[in-house]
């Protein structure tokens, strides 16, 4: 179970802490637009939103990882790591919870604590390397940012 911990109360970032509070991954968002930096070790990451339904993290290599809505209608996200695919969805119609799932099998998810929408838990396979953990709880803090601006301008709309 790794703990996601904000930068702070005006930046968009967050450490990626083990059970031992070790620091594992650093995620340095951009404060004007969906992208950041994620470094883990001695690497360097950018993690990219192309279009408003893909984002995609790229490494000295290229493209390592990937995450995309298949279409306007769908919930869920498609994610790939080389040649593995996954799923990224909603754990309940209203729930703030996402799951990884490889098929209808969960592998894990990333939960927010106690209502916050910055501070969370990642429980994804200790399999996954820590920038591709990083990256899947920077699209799923990206999304909830997402929800809380759309709830914001819904309410504003409605006074």
């Amino acid at each position: 179970m790794l703990r996601i911990a904000p930068l702070g109360a005006f930046k968009n970032g967050f450490d990626l802490l083990d059970e031992s509070d070790r620091l594992v991954a650093v995620f340095r968002g951009s404060v004007w637009r969906e992208g950041g930096q994620i470094t883990a070790g001695p690497e360097r990451y950018q993690f990219r939103r192309d279009g408003r339904r893909r984002f995609r993290l790229d490494g000295a290599v290229g493209t390592v990882a990937a995450a995309w809505r298949p279409s306007v209608w769908s919930s869920g996200w498609e994610i790939e790591i080389g040649s593995l695919r996954y799923e990224l969805a909603r754990a309940g119609w209203f729930a703030r919870a996402w799951q990884l799932r490889s098929g209808r099998r969960m592998l894990g998810r990333v939960v927010p604590r106690r209502g916050s929408t910055r501070r969370a838990v990642a429980d994804l396979p200790a399999e996954l390397p820590p920038p591709i953990t990083a990256f899947l709880v920077a699209v799923v803090l990206t999304l909830w940012r997402r929800d809380e601006a759309a709830a914001a301008a819904a309410a504003s709309g409605s006074s």
